[in-house]
């Protein structure tokens, strides 16, 4: 049997194509639930919910979903800081920045 050279992975070729196209996904993928939700993702807000707590700060999801597009919004669970909550319990939200 010969030996051959095994030929290499380049990895770091196109690298920051395929990185970059896959955060531009993700990022039209959050706007675009965004606007379902009606909601500044990303944004310094003011959250007034439901049981009358205030908070302020930079509106998040909880956690990140792989397929933002394919989620219930009324499943969506979000954060202001420290605090949790979801989306139905919003009563109001207003941006600060």
């Amino acid at each position: 049997m010969s030996q051959q050279a095994q030929a290499e992975f380049d990895f770091a070729a196109g690298r920051d194509d395929g990185l970059s196209a896959w955060r531009e996904q993700r990022r039209a993928a959050l706007g675009l639930l965004a606007q379902r939700l009606g909601l500044p993702l990303g944004r310094r807000v003011e959250v007034r919910l439901v049981d009358g707590v205030v908070v302020e700060g930079i509106l998040a999801l909880r956690e990140d979903t792989l397929f933002p597009e394919q989620t219930e919004t009324k499943n969506i669970h979000l954060t202001v800081g420290r605090v949790d909550f979801r989306h139905a319990d919003i009563e109001a939200c207003v941006c600060r920045d």
